[in-house]
Order: structure tokens, then C-alpha cells, then sequence
């Protein structure tokens, strides 16, 4: 694990570019490559895939 990077398990929340938020959500997957998707699990059980975004701010870091 590290503290310094955002990784799969941690959970975030995405600031999206229209102004939308997906709050809490499960970092499933992150890119390893240009044109990648991030894929995150919502707080609802949704998975959303997220390739375009502000930012993406990090609220607990994930287990192990």
C-alpha cells in the first residue's frame, strides 16, 4: 500500500467536469495506459467507469 498514491480499495470521491460528484465510491480499477478508464464501485453497489474528470480526491485509504 501506499500513502502517496491512489490504488484499488481506497475509496474517493470523483469531481467530474460538469460539476457532478460521485461521493464515496470504491476504487476498483486504475489506468495503466492513455485512454484507460478508471472504474469505481458507488456507494449504491453501481460500477461506473470514469475517464474524463477534475479531480479525484481521496477519503480513506483501503485495506492492504
Amino acid at each position: 500500500m501506499d500513502k502517496n498514491r491512489i490504488e484499488e480499495g481506497d475509496i474517493v470521491t470523483v469531481h467530474l467536469n460538469d460539476g457532478d460528484m460521485i461521493r464515496y465510491a470504491k476504487v476498483l480499477w486504475s489506468p495503466c495506459a492513455t485512454g484507460d478508464s478508471w472504474r469505481f464501485k458507488c456507494d449504491g453497489g453501481k460500477i461506473v467507469y470514469v475517464q474524463t474528470f477534475q479531480l479525484i480526491e481521496l477519503v480513506n485509504k483501503g485495506e492492504g
